[in-house]
């Protein structure tokens, strides 16, 4: 996530918005997608799922290029995917 907005006025498929938050600057043909507020636990165990993975690194901490070992990315799969919080994934 790399900011928030609210919707302003949907016409016709085209929206306006303002934008609450940002980390990164907002230009124009930025995609935005709707989410969801979701509480995750405080106390969960990492564990490999029991089931084989194939996933795509969509994006690295706060839109940086390069990752290391240890940081945290974010996948294309979820819920519907049978991802749980917790399930540790390597690459």
């Amino acid at each position: 996530m790399i900011g928030t907005a609210t919707i302003l006025n949907n016409d016709n498929g085209e929206a306006t918005l303002i934008i609450n938050s940002n980390l990164e600057e907002v230009r124009q043909g930025d995609y935005f997608v709707v989410g969801e507020s979701m509480a995750l636990s405080s106390q969960y165990f990492p564990v490999p799922p029991s089931f084989n993975v194939n996933a795509r690194i969509i994006d690295i901490n706060f839109g940086r290029q390069v990752g290391g070992k240890d940081d945290t990315v974010i996948v294309n799969l979820g819920e519907q995917d049978q991802i749980e919080s917790g399930h540790l994934l390597s690459f």
